[in-house]
């Protein structure tokens, strides 16, 4: 078999691991073929005649979503059927399920799953059908993992508030951000590629900021609309959302993948809810493997995590641009391939590679080019002279170092000296 040709390396990061690997070097990617699961006896029972339920995904607000296959065009997608209603006179469910159906209707996003179809079972299920997107959601990398590395945290913030920036252009807003609404998979030239699949709880602006009743944080008929731990502080306190609710929650990804950990966890929602409405959230200054934030990084998740939405960024496209400034480049996604192509040709050079384990896990190695010349230390300070001291008078008594044998001979000698006097007494 003749050799075959080397490709210039291109930064890849791998779903499976943080590390990043060159284009010669195979990424091992879920590959999911549609022939494997429907045979005849099962396309004989398909839903509604046209898909064949494969296995259940997972459930959110509105509904539970299943993997399957459409036999008429052989590919595969999600479906997600509606919750039943728990009154027969409620027609909250049916709402949501509708609002979300709309909003992905009218949004055209290449960072947004697509809607496929709509309708109503024989059975009488609604039901939506959404494009599959071939990845793993951000939480599954986040469990993993703990945390990712900045450049790659700025790429997959970049691209989520593109998608939300684009919600919002149409007067949508998500309200629910969070790892487990997002599906990150792998773009032809290897970078990540983050999709938003769950519309569940999002919202219609209205110009006077008409809002559903809430209880807030109190709780109540009609609690909030969001998960706990991925509240904003308005959404905690019952008021009014908007484009801003979606910055907050873009902050606290961000927190959370840069630091492997929320800024705010409790284990009763009521009091993860308080913690978003009135605590000042931690500081975020290094990772834990000991690097440091970007200073314009950190800033922008302070910025957007501030309790008050005045204070937040103001629109999802000053969020972008901020974090174009982050990183000092128009484009974040082309800098992290840049380097870490940079990175990856060096061993084929000759470079001698450091492994550094991970502190979160042991297992997993981070390479790091030892070719580059180590940074300069800066020079020691002198020492400012020192002062002769003022002599004190009198001079202060110091304390007496005394040891153990110094402590039985003292008790020895005093022994010793009260049987004297009883001799002589006597």
């Amino acid at each position: 078999m003749p050799p075959r040709a080397r490709q210039p390396p291109v930064a890849r990061y791998c779903l499976a691991c943080p590390l990043v690997r060159s284009r010669h070097e195979p990424v091992t990617m879920p590959r999911t073929s549609t022939a494997e699961y429907a045979s005849p006896a099962q396309a004989a029972h398909a839903f509604d005649g046209r898909y064949v339920i494969i296995s259940p995904l997972g459930s959110s607000h509105t509904g539970r979503t299943y993997l399957a296959r459409q036999l008429e065009l052989d590919r595969l997608v999600v479906i997600k059927f509606m919750h039943e209603p728990r009154s027969a006179r409620s027609s909250r469910p049916l709402e949501r399920f509708q609002r979300e159906a709309r909003a992905l209707a009218r949004l055209d996003h290449p960072h947004v799953a697509r809607l496929l179809d709509y309708g109503e079972a024989a059975d009488g299920r609604r039901y939506m059908v959404t494009e599959h997107v071939e990845g793993r959601p951000l939480a599954a990398l986040q469990e993993r993992f703990g945390w990712l590395p900045q450049e790659r945290v700025v790429g997959l913030l970049d691209q989520i508030a593109s998608a939300l920036a684009g919600a919002h252009d149409h007067g949508l807003v998500h309200r629910n951000l969070k790892p487990r609404s997002v599906v990150v998979s792998e773009s032809r030239d290897g970078s990540d590629h983050a999709h938003l699949v769950d519309f569940g709880l999002v919202k219609e602006s209205a110009p006077d900021g008409a809002e559903p009743a809430s209880h807030g944080v109190t709780g109540g008929p009609g609690g909030w609309y969001g998960t706990p731990r991925y509240l904003s502080p308005e959404q905690a306190f019952g008021r009014p959302s908007d484009a801003r609710t979606d910055v907050y929650a873009i902050g606290l990804l961000a927190f959370e993948l840069l630091s492997g950990r929320p800024p705010f966890d409790a284990h009763s929602p009521i009091t993860c809810a308080y913690m978003h409405a009135v605590v000042a959230a931690p500081a975020l200054d290094a990772q834990p493997d000991g690097t440091p934030i970007a200073p314009r990084l950190r800033d922008l998740v302070a910025r957007c995590l501030a309790k008050a939405p005045e204070d937040r960024f103001p629109t999802m496209h000053a969020l972008r641009a901020a974090l174009e400034d982050a990183t000092g480049t128009a484009s974040t996604a082309e800098r992290a391939r840049a380097e870490w192509a940079t990175m990856v040709d060096q061993p084929a050079r000759g470079a001698l590679l450091k492994l550094r384990p991970r502190p979160r896990d042991r297992g997993l190695v981070r390479l790091t080019p030892r070719t580059q010349p180590p940074s300069p230390r800066p020079p020691a300070r002198p020492e400012p002279p020192r002062e002769a001291a003022a002599e004190v008078w009198p001079p202060r008594s110091r304390p007496l170092g005394l040891n153990r044998w110094d402590l039985w001979l003292v008790i020895l000698v005093a022994f010793a000296a009260a049987l004297l006097g009883a001799l002589l007494g006597r």
